[in-house]
């Protein structure tokens, strides 16, 4: 019985340590995203340079085919875009690595501030920035389809801003303020009659 209990310890204890190491390669899950796509970009860069640098060769050939081909080259070849390889997890690295002590917040965090500052007038992008790294911690923004965009993030944030502020202590205006009639303060009327319904505190 007690070799029973023990193997079913270990067997909790090492799922446990499974889903808390998954739970923390989710910013790694990230960065191996952003490497593979810089990798591609570099790659083609350095085709474009490559095939450039081979066009300008032919320009400079004392054979005039070679100039024509080499002079149409260099016209048709373009560089090519970093905005086509969607690098999107860049901005989102560096928005949970970020010192705001000693940095400008991130697009990523301004983007989220926009839409959270609309309806919770407290926050911050430290307050954000700790709920994206909850969110991480807890791998939610690694998913099967890959590491989600900002528009993801952004909901993830705002449903958690709203989880928290739903707590927050509501105080209760008092009945009379400082209202005069007749010459005489009335604000006695709350500190005589301050619940409505006695029972509540009975």
């Amino acid at each position: 019985m007690k070799r029973v209990v023990l193997f079913s310890l270990i067997l909790t204890s090492l799922s446990i340590h499974s889903k808390e190491k998954a739970k923390l390669s989710c910013l790694d899950k990230y960065k191996k995203s952003l490497s593979k796509k810089e990798k591609r970009y570099n790659n083609a860069m350095k085709r474009y340079r490559d095939n450039r640098s081979r066009a300008i060769s032919n320009m400079m050939s004392p054979n005039f085919g070679n100039q024509l081909l080499g002079s149409a080259a260099v016209q048709n070849l373009k560089p090519p875009s970093i905005v086509d390889y969607n690098m999107y997890e860049k901005n989102i690295i560096l928005s949970v690595e970020i010192d705001l002590d000693k940095n400008l917040p991130t697009d990523t965090l301004q983007y989220i501030y926009n839409e959270a500052y609309e309806k919770y007038s407290d926050v911050t992008f430290k307050k954000i920035q700790n709920i994206m790294l909850k969110g991480f911690l807890e791998g939610k923004f690694c998913g099967i389809l890959g590491p989600k965009a900002k528009n993801s993030i952004k909901r993830y944030v705002l449903k958690q801003l709203k989880t928290t502020s739903k707590d927050s202590v509501q105080v209760r205006e008092p009945a009379v303020i400082n209202f005069k009639e007749d010459g005489k303060w009335l604000y006695e009327e709350e500190i005589n009659k301050p619940l409505e319904n006695k029972g509540i505190l009975e």
